[in-house]
């Protein structure tokens, strides 16, 4: 019925499991063919965002369903941070949970039910709020230890799937709250079917062609730009110079906005000398284009810097503090270590604060070294439409 991945649905996984059409066919679906697929431990996994008076209700019938596919059964309620988008926070705090959960069982992967149709409706959202190409590459079917199966299945698939195998699922009344931009698209999902009946298959083709061309731009980057060689730099078009610079601040615990991203650009492309460029997190210098990334000015964190303090605390370095740097790909290290190896001033280190994540206790951001390797900038910080929002 759909194309899964096989060679990451292997060994123990989990299963987000919201007891909807769609998730509701894809843990028994993996039930099913768990032994093709050489599943070893499958858990399904509830998420109780306590937004409903029904959450506790439904989690017990979920866990009646999981059972009955013999299947072990976990729900873990969280705390959503209240904030300009519910929708969002709600989701990054169901994605900790999830990760969590899959540490805590020793599984390698996380099924969601995302299939066709959402798919669709997210590079619609996108487009409607001036997204460029890197944004319609929307939801890819293996993110990390993220896995969406059905991505190539539309919603009335998984539907006729239930129906089809007498699976009995449930109905979020939230899929009904107008507040939410989603759930505005699905009311005029039908007006957008008259003008073209295959808007589902047109949004997810765009979708798969915006991720291959920019899967070939960063290839193209990697092979063709080298920000350290004048003549490379001033060779490159500015899409590709774009990649690199990109790609490079994230590995220094940076998240660049395209405002900041054209800034580099046009500094390298057009040196004049030294010149001075505040990104997010960090002063970077661009000398004679050369970009300097730990030019021996570091920010400070003002009191007034805006960050969602729902989920995050903002304290000073404590002695045996461990900060898992973007560079080094999640590996932890001390963060008196990291200061000397970067050359952040004594001065600077002892005044230096760190951002804590309430959910997992760990360091989301550190002054002078950025955001944390599982971190997002927008995550942490508020945007200047999130503090109009509020």
């Amino acid at each position: 019925m759909w194309a899964p991945i096989d060679k990451k649905l292997v060994g123990n996984g989990i299963v987000a499991f919201s007891g909807g059409s769609d998730s509701m066919a894809l843990l028994h679906w993996l039930t099913t063919f768990r032994k093709t697929l050489k599943i070893k431990e499958l858990t399904a996994v509830h998420i109780d965002h306590g937004l409903r008076e029904e959450s506790a209700a439904e989690a017990y019938a979920l866990h009646q369903r999981s059972t009955a596919l013999g299947v072990p059964f976990v729900s873990r309620k969280v705390q959503v941070a209240s904030g300009a988008s519910l929708e969002a926070n709600a989701r990054k705090a169901r994605y900790a949970a999830l990760e969590e959960i899959r540490i805590e069982l020793n599984a390698s992967w996380i099924a969601t039910g995302h299939t066709g149709t959402d798919l669709a409706h997210t590079v619609l959202m996108r487009i409607l709020r001036g997204t460029g190409p890197r944004g319609l590459a929307a939801i890819k079917h293996v993110e990390g230890r993220l896995v969406r199966p059905l991505l190539k299945t539309g919603r009335k698939d998984t539907e006729n799937y239930c129906l089809i195998n007498k699976l009995n699922y449930l109905t979020d009344s939230m899929n009904k709250d107008n507040r939410f931009t989603r759930v505005k698209i699905r009311e005029c999902w039908s007006v957008l079917e008259q003008i073209n009946p295959k808007i589902e298959d047109a949004l997810i083709r765009l979708s798969s062609l915006a991720l291959r061309e920019r899967e070939a731009l960063e290839w193209a980057a990697k092979k063709n730009v080298d920000l350290q060689n004048q003549d490379s730099v001033k060779n490159a078009p500015h899409a590709l110079l774009a990649l690199a610079i990109k790609e490079k601040a994230e590995n220094e615990g940076l998240e660049l906005s395209k405002v900041h991203t054209d800034q580099l650009v046009d500094a390298i492309k057009n040196p004049s000398g030294t010149q001075t460029i505040e990104v997010p997190g960090r002063r970077l210098k661009v000398e004679y284009g050369h970009i300097i990334w730990n030019p021996g000015e570091f920010r400070e964190v003002k009191e007034e810097l805006a960050f969602d303090r729902e989920s995050y605390s903002l304290r000073e370095v404590h002695t045996g503090d461990r900060f898992k740097l973007k560079r080094l790909k999640g590996k932890s290290k001390r963060l008196s270590r990291l200061y000397i190896d970067t050359k952040v001033p004594s001065t600077l280190r002892k005044k230096a604060r760190v951002l804590i994540n309430k959910s997992t206790n760990e360091i989301a951001w550190a002054e002078h070294l950025g955001i944390s390797f599982q971190s997002r900038w927008n995550d942490i910080f508020l945007t200047k439409e999130d503090k109009l929002d509020k």
